[in-house]
């Protein structure tokens, strides 16, 4: 009878409450109809974070899962948090090897996703610590477990030899500085579960205590037995472990309706190797717990599900409400060294609770129970659920209170849309509302189902039938409304009727119903004919300022910020491509870009104007800006005057423009440029001739009178040496006459190059004979040859007459150590050099070697155009040319390249 009226109870209740829900979503359909506006909400996904749980047991331990799941519903709740869970299944781990394989292969898992947060469950799992530390960094983490202290790896595998019971242990706080972690207690409750089994069952003579190997129950195990020897000095006391040996012990004793023997129970789980040889976990005898008739007593709540009579556990509630306070903390960047201990054990009172089912099963009274104790599974009256028949009188009257609202709400929805009937007819708008015809995601057609009489009076004047349908092109309209759907946004569009010559501005929205639109037009011809007018007039003005290079300005002296209009040829200003729009900048920024050299001259000009003693200033500055790591500098005129004052007299705005002039500013440098390089033409040309005439006259005085020595002398030996001068001279006035007319030649552009098949390793050696003559006694000549055998396309005379003049140089600037020269293939181009130990050039001179008409020594015989008739060679034949010294007395190598052409 009491179990009926219960489910009749509660089948009454849901009733209600399912009614209510339907009468609340309906109340809240209503007031969204007459909700005119909607919002969208737009969220930024931010950086993701990753939480890593560790734990140190099994994947179907029901306790570690509770504390598990709180975890993960919480950050699967956060957008930027991503949750993963490590089981390390501990009763497997007996040994370092498969520690290490376990440890190994989780920080493989997370060597590319480094976690930010960590939770900890287990001592297995706080093992992990140092190697955290190590490959993660200081991140925070919360370690939950049943006792406040650890040891060393080997007392913490599973296995009945592990030691654990005798192990030495060190406190969590003598490491708190060393990790970022806090610590959550999860206690076993065993002392005050031993007493609920005295109380209950007190005929009891032997305790039991079932576990598995965990290293957890071997350390609780020491702990049982020294509890019951320290108070219940003539009970007996077994430790049962579970695993394939003892199956058949933990049957018996589960199975025996000996109530002298009490059954404690801790997890049960023990390997055993599958028919394909690997080891699973199996709990096979917890079966037997649900089967059983004798009281089975457990320090674990979840196996109060599998038959258990009770024990004493935590207020799991309490200690999950901690523990989600300080996950929040932690995802906060709160430091986890901050945060005390927190001992579940102090904090919050052991609860006895006990299974009312079982317990009238294995027939204990309810008055041996402890005092407080909480039951479960236990059938109540009509007065336990008092609260639930309360509930539903509420029910029953805020579903009359909803309905009432609703009705009222429904009037004032017709008054409402009758109001909104009348102001659509008579505003100036038009309006119109259609039904959008699908075939799936495919719009078919537009169908107009109402319109205002602006609405109307559009269509009579811009249709020939005066159907609303006619008033848009049909494929034009379905494209709107596409885009309505797809950006989930207004559609705002400008149409243009030719009737009536008008422009139209229309809004496409979407309404409540997913079906409907509406669309409301104003006229904006007045608006778009003044814009047409106002942007013929400013790109008049804008073409008129692009072309005379002015960007107009004012300077609001109150503000101190100066607005202008920004245009592409000053773009340069901002780093950005800018289009001709108002823009402002401070003061501080504006007076920053001008040169150093310019500014005192500026704020002079400035302040004179700001005091009032000129009207109007006009200047020229430059400015520096920098543009992708390029420097520039340019000019800039100014012209300003005052364009407003205060009621003191005190300039507050000043107006004016800038010109942009600095072209004007290059040509007026490269005229004074060109000036400049014509009078230096003018005197080089002259220190030419005048050197010409010294050198031509040297050569020829010395043909002429060794001449008529010659005639004069009939000694054999001063014949030859007269003649031996005499040549020497000819080859020197030669060389003089062969640079005039090169030089003419490049003037005139008719330098001649022949190209034709060349063996470079022979011109090379050829050179070497030809110049050994011409190099000082003491003064080693080097060929070097770039490869075994070099045949090329080239003007071979060219090529000659570079390399004899760099190597007569070299000769002529050299008086000891060596001359080095030769070539290099380096891919599509060929390198030349000649090297010497001689006088050397310094580094400002080394620029002017190259230039007409120069002789860095004029002691040294030469016309001072060698060099720069090379230059015209090398850069004809399309390579580079260039000298190098480290300064006077190093030494200098001349250099060129040109494009390797093999023959």
């Amino acid at each position: 009878m009491k179990k009926r009226f219960e489910e009749y109870i509660k089948g009454m209740a849901a009733r209600m409450i399912l009614l209510l829900a339907c009468l609340g979503f309906a109340a809240t359909q209503a007031l969204a109809q007459t909700d005119v506006v909607r919002t969208d909400t737009v969220q930024k996904d931010p950086k993701q974070k990753r939480l890593v749980i560790i734990n140190s047991y099994n994947s179907t331990t029901s306790w570690v899962q509770d504390y598990i799941t709180m975890f993960m519903m919480e950050a699967a709740s956060r957008k930027n948090l991503h949750c993963n869970v490590v089981h390390m299944n501990g009763t497997l781990v007996m040994n370092d090897s498969a520690f290490h394989h376990i440890e190994n292969g989780i920080f493989e898992r997370f060597k590319n996703k480094k976690p930010d947060y960590l939770v900890l469950v287990g001592q297995m799992a706080f093992l992990l610590r140092d190697r955290i530390k190590e490959e993660w960094g200081d991140i925070p983490f919360i370690y939950m477990g049943i006792y406040d202290d650890f040891t060393t790896p080997e007392y913490t595998y599973s296995g009945m030899d592990s030691g654990a019971e005798n192990a030495e242990y060190e406190q969590l706080r003598s490491v708190r500085n060393k990790y970022n972690f806090t610590f959550v207690e999860i206690p076993n409750f065993y002392r005050e579960t031993i007493d609920m089994m005295v109380k209950m069952q007190p005929q009891m003579k032997k305790l039991v205590f079932a576990s598995d190997e965990l290293s957890n129950n071997v350390r609780l195990n020491k702990d049982i037995k020294e509890y019951i020897e320290s108070k219940y000095h003539d009970m007996d006391y077994e430790w049962v472990v579970a695993n394939e040996k003892n199956s058949e012990r933990l049957q018996e004793l589960f199975i025996s309706d000996d109530l002298s023997i009490g059954i404690l129970l801790s997890s049960l789980y023990y390997p055993r190797k599958s028919a394909f040889g690997y080891p699973i976990l199996v709990t096979d005898e917890m079966r037997l717990v649900a089967a059983s008739t004798r009281p089975v007593f457990t320090i674990k709540e979840t196996y109060l599900d599998d038959g258990a009579v009770g024990g004493y556990f935590l207020d799991v509630t309490s200690v999950k409400e901690h523990c989600q306070k300080v996950f929040m903390q932690m995802l906060n960047g709160k430091s986890m060294r901050n945060i005390p201990f927190y001992y579940s054990s102090y904090s919050s009172k052991a609860i006895p609770i006990v299974d009312y089912k079982q317990m009238e099963e294995a027939g204990i009274s309810e008055d041996a129970c402890p005092d407080g104790t909480v039951f479960v599974n236990r059938e109540g009256t009509w007065w336990d659920y008092r609260w639930q028949i309360f509930a539903a009188i509420i029910v029953m009257l805020a579903i009359i209170s909803i309905m009432t609202f609703a009705l009222s709400l429904k009037q004032r929805r017709v008054k409402l849309l009758a109001s909104q009937e009348r102001m659509l007819n008579n505003m100036p708008i038009c309006y119109m509302q259609a039904r959008v015809k699908r075939n799936g995601n495919r719009i078919e057609d537009i169908v107009f189902m109402s319109s205002n009489d602006s609405a109307k009076l559009l269509v009579g004047r811009n249709t020939e039938e005066g159907r609303i349908s006619k008033l848009f092109d049909i494929d034009l309209l379905i494209h709107w409304v596409e885009k309505l759907y797809e950006t989930k946004k207004n559609v705002r569009t400008t149409h243009y009727f030719e009737n009536t010559k008008r422009y139209y501005e229309f809004i496409i929205c979407q309404t409540i119903n997913d079906k409907d639109i509406e669309i409301f037009g104003i006229d904006i011809t007045d608006k778009v004919n003044s814009e047409k007018s106002m942007k013929e007039s400013a790109k008049k003005l804008e073409m008129i300022l692009d072309i005379a290079n002015i960007m107009p300005w004012r300077w609001n002296l109150f503000e101190r910020k100066i607005a202008y209009e920004s245009r592409p040829i000053l773009r340069h200003l901002t780093g950005k491509s800018i289009s001709v729009r108002t823009k402002s900048m401070s003061e501080s920024d504006f007076f920053s870009k001008i040169h150093p050299d310019d500014k005192d001259r500026m704020k002079r000009l400035c302040y004179n104007l700001y005091h009032g003693k000129v009207d109007q200033v006009r200047g020229e500055f430059r400015i520096i800006t920098t543009l992708r790591g390029v420097r520039r500098i340019d000019w800039l005129e100014i012209n300003a005057s005052v364009g407003q004052y205060d009621a003191k007299g005190t300039p507050m705005l000043v107006i004016g423009s800038l010109l942009f002039i600095t072209e004007r500013k290059n040509q007026e440098e490269a005229l004074i440029a060109a000036r400049e390089a014509a009078m230096e033409s003018d005197r080089l040309k002259s220190a030419f001739l005048a050197n010409m005439s010294h050198e031509i006259r040297t050569p020829l005085n010395a043909i002429v009178g060794f001449s008529n020595l010659l005639a004069a002398t009939d000694d054999e030996a001063e014949r030859r040496e007269f003649i031996k001068i005499i040549e020497i001279n000819n080859d020197h006035l030669l060389t003089l006459i062969n640079d005039i007319l090169d030089l003419a030649k490049v003037e005139a552009n008719t330098l001649e190059f022949v190209s034709k098949p060349t063996d470079v390793n022979k011109l090379m050696e050829g050179l070497e004979k030809t110049i050994q003559l011409k190099v000082k006694e003491g003064v080693k000549l080097n060929c070097l040859l770039g490869a075994s055998s070099c045949h090329i396309m080239t003007d071979q005379s060219r090529l000659s007459q570079v390399m004899i003049n760099f190597l007569t140089n070299a000769a002529k600037f050299t008086d000891k150590g060596s001359i080095a020269f030769g070539y290099e293939i380096n891919d599509d181009q060929m390198y030349f050099f000649v090297r010497d130990t001689g006088t050397g050039i310094a580094p400002e001179d080394q620029e002017k070697v190259f230039q007409r008409f120069v002789k860095l020594d004029v002691f040294k015989q030469g016309t001072g155009l060698g060099l720069s008739i090379c230059k015209s060679i090398i850069e004809r034949f399309g390579g580079e040319i260039g000298v190098t010294s480290k300064g006077k007395g190093h030494g200098t190598t001349f250099w060129f390249t040109i494009p390797y052409k093999p023959a």
